[in-house]
């Protein structure tokens, strides 16, 4: 097989390839494989690392590198001769990301001072471990704004692996260490406080955005989990309450939702909400339709109510496929143009109005949709393109009612007018692509979602119901067959966000039929049980409690994660917490809810650590605490709480009982992927390793070595660090050194640890 310009082999390969992603790049020059145990041995064979490069169909930057670099016949040739060069869907290997974006996280951190990622995502692995070595995202074709040309990554890589191999395959080693403490370690136990929420309510409230609504800064992501959070904590409480407001507020009036036809993009590429990144997401509509029906059924705000309308029909409309369930994603350009169809100028918008006979319009909505204002769009890729304007509200349309002298019915059909005639106008523009893969999960967020929306929306909600109960049915058939789920109908195999995530949507949907009496709720409610009992079988830990995000046995990846961090999509571990209280409160087994009281309190130290990133297992806690308060909300200790690191002498009787002077070494050794810190760490504050006497009768004088260079300024010592000592006893009774060490790894520190040594 050639490993050059392999146009005929390399179609052939990605042709099989039932992913839109994929299928994107089978016409290239580049010798792509797919990820699979042939690609793998294909490296191997020829001793050279892997590419593996990470994307979906719907990306923007994906597309821009894919023209840029892996168009090119010269850049695919260095490609071919060097590396075996992997392309990976995200959406169908979310296993496969998540390790690879924690390495990048963790190389970025410890390369630049703070962690990174996104697609696409570049990394370059060592082919017999599978451990990366370097992990980037985007890479120009030339060099640009201090960040390297992919060209000559490339031929930096090439030559590491051809002239420092042990420097490549140490560097894969410490990365895929810390990689394995991100994914796989869990902080020691902690006690669950019973203000636990509260206290995680107050902190996000600390860095709300009271100006703009929303969450930090720049890109500002819709960040659904962190609503779901404020509304399990306290909504009676004004300043709780009005954070979910205003951030609903934000993404309502802003470009984030799309004014035209309906539905939210993915995330603002500023602090106001104003300029969106256009890929939309199925997996955003389904948590903002829950957290739209939230407010409004808290509030009762007709604006809330038209918001969750327009998005529940948008998805009906424009993202159902064959068989009633949803695509996962509509792109983010047009004919290598981002955000092409969503684009408008003021003289466009009014001669659309005029044509449709709607010129009595204009006195009233383009200035309500801020085309009265700068442009507020630039192409920074295609600088000579005229400015355009992303559609947003001026104002909230009670307030545009009011300054109008209008009643707010009159501005809605004012809006939804408007937005009518410019629809048709933009059906007739080139359309985003789709990605019509089906995903169980987040079918399973978009039914939770309808069926809040049926739930809130009263009279109008019916359409939505009878949508929810298609898309499940739709899924038990073609996803879940012969007690397995499936993550799409023609695989890979569902991985735990899946059954989470649709055993949520079935739990949602059975509750809202169940309230209506209606006698297929029991079905769907079974249904999500089963699923959820599978999710035991197939990820559980047996060792204590909680699950893995994959099955065992996957011999592709190095570590098998487990994480309980609530991102874009969120965490498998904390919505089936969720699932099982829901599930225990409607079917009466309070025998379901030991699963949960074991998945809090193994995973007790990493909620207490970060309860912002693991929002819902936060949720969880507190509502088995309201449930059964006399439950543990803390890990057992077991035999594998044992340290991880250790200390020995040699040799081990230095003085063989007597008094004197003698030369030994303190052997310490520390457990992966942990370190200690050196004696002197390189920071104001850490306390660094050191040997001293335990005993009176002994004095002891150490040579600590340096450490090893870590994040640019620390230094550490990993797996095993010497240190010679000279010890002097004055008699013959017993005599013992301590050693101070602490332990951490790339997340987290333990407590120090005192080792005992004995001086026989």
């Amino acid at each position: 097989m050639s490993h050059g310009h392999g146009t005929t082999v390399l179609r052939n390969r990605l042709r099989e390839s039932t992913s839109p992603y994929l299928l994107q790049h089978a016409a290239q020059p580049v010798d792509w494989w797919s990820w699979c145990p042939a690609a793998i041995e294909d490296a191997r064979r020829r001793d050279v690392p892997i590419f593996l490069s990470i994307g979906y169909s719907t990306c923007y930057w994906c597309h821009v590198m894919a023209r840029e670099s892996f168009d090119s016949p010269e850049i695919a040739a260095v490609m071919n001769r060097h590396f075996v060069s992997i392309k990976v869907d995200r959406e169908e290997r979310p296993d496969v990301d998540e390790v690879f974006m924690t390495a990048c996280q963790v190389f970025t951190r410890l390369t630049e001072g703070r962690p990174s990622g996104g697609w696409p995502l570049s990394a370059f692995l060592e082919p017999r471990t599978l451990r990366p070595f370097f992990v980037g995202t985007y890479f120009p074709p030339t060099p640009a704004h201090g960040r390297a040309s992919f060209l000559q990554v490339l031929s930096a890589l090439a030559d590491a692996w051809e002239s420092r191999r042990g420097e490549v395959i140490g560097q894969s080693t410490h990365l895929g260490d810390l990689v394995e403490s991100e994914l796989a370690d869990l902080p020691r136990s902690a006690d669950l406080a019973d203000d636990l929420l509260a206290r995680a309510v107050d902190s996000l409230l600390s860095i709300e955005d009271r100006e703009h609504g929303g969450f930090g800064g720049a890109p500002k992501f819709p960040q659904p989990v962190f609503l779901r959070l404020l509304e399990a904590g306290a909504v009676d409480r004004p300043a709780v309450a009005g954070a979910i407001e205003r951030a609903l507020d934000g993404m309502s009036l802003g470009g984030l939702h799309d004014h035209v036809g309906g539905g939210m993009h993915r995330y603002a590429v500023d602090a106001t909400w104003t300029v969106p990144h256009f890929e939309k997401m199925l997996y955003d509509q389904g948590q903002l339709a829950v957290a739209l029906a939230a407010s409004l059924a808290r509030t009762g705000d007709p604006d809330r109510a038209r918001t969750l309308e327009r998005m529940l029909a948008w998805m009906l409309e424009e993202m159902r496929v064959p068989g009633g369930a949803f695509a996962s994603a509509l792109d983010a350009e047009v004919d290598a143009r981002e955000g092409a169809s969503y684009l408008w100028t003021p003289e466009e918008v009014a001669s659309r109005l005029r044509e449709a006979g709607r010129g009595d319009l204009l006195a009233s909505m383009p200035a309500a949709l801020g085309l009265d204002r700068p442009a507020n769009f630039r192409d920074p890729h295609h600088p000579d393109d005229p400015p355009a304007w992303v559609l947003r509200l001026s104002e909230r349309p009670d307030r545009l009612a009011a300054r109008q002298g209008r009643s707010l019915d009159e501005v809605h059909e004012a809006l939804d007018e408007t937005a009518a005639i410019l629809l048709a106008a933009r059906r007739r523009r080139p359309q985003p692509g789709r990605d019509d893969k089906v995903i169980a999960g987040w079918n399973g967020l978009a039914i939770t979602g309808l069926a809040s929306g049926a739930a809130t929306l009263g009279g109008r909600g019916g359409r939505f119901l009878d949508a929810a109960v298609e898309v499940a049915e739709s899924l038990l058939r073609s996803h879940w067959r012969d007690g397995v789920l499936w993550r799409l109908p023609n695989g890979p195999r569902g991985f735990l966000e899946d059954h989470a995530l649709l055993a949520e949507g079935l739990v949602a949907l059975g509750r809202e039929l169940r309230r209506r009496r209606d006698p297929r709720a029991d079905g769907f409610l079974a249904n999500a049980r089963a699923i959820a009992d599978a999710a035991e079988v197939r990820f559980g830990d047996a060792r204590g409690g909680g699950w893995f995000d994959a099955e065992a046995g996957q011999g592709d990846l190095f570590v098998r994660a487990r994480r309980i961090d609530d991102g874009a999509v969120p965490s498998g571990a904390g919505t089936l917490m969720l699932v099982l209280l829901d599930l225990a409160a409607l079917q009466g087994d309070r025998g379901l809810l030991d699963r949960v009281e074991r998945a809090l309190a193994w995973t007790s130290g990493a909620i207490a650590a970060n309860p912002l990133g693991a929002c819902l297992s936060v949720i969880a806690a507190d509502r088995l605490r309201r449930l059964a308060p006399a439950r543990s909300l803390r890990r057992q200790p077991s035999a594998e709480d044992a340290p991880p690191v250790r200390a020995r002498l040699e040799p081990a009787a230095p003085l063989s009982g007597r008094a004197g002077d003698a030369e030994a070494t303190i052997v310490v050794e520390i457990d992966p992927p942990h370190h200690v810190n050196a004696h002197v760490p390189g920071e104001d504050g850490l306390l660094g390793l050191e040997v001293r006497p335990g005993s009176p009768a002994l004095e002891v004088e150490a040579s600590y070595p340096p450490g090893d260079l870590y994040r640019e300024r620390l230094r550490v010592h990993a797996r095993e660090v010497r240190v010679p000592v000279r010890l002097r006893r004055r008699d013959a009774s017993p005599a013992r050194l301590e050693v101070i060490v602490q332990p951490c790894t790339d997340r987290f520190c333990l407590p120090p640890l005192r080792l005992e040594v004995l001086v026989p």
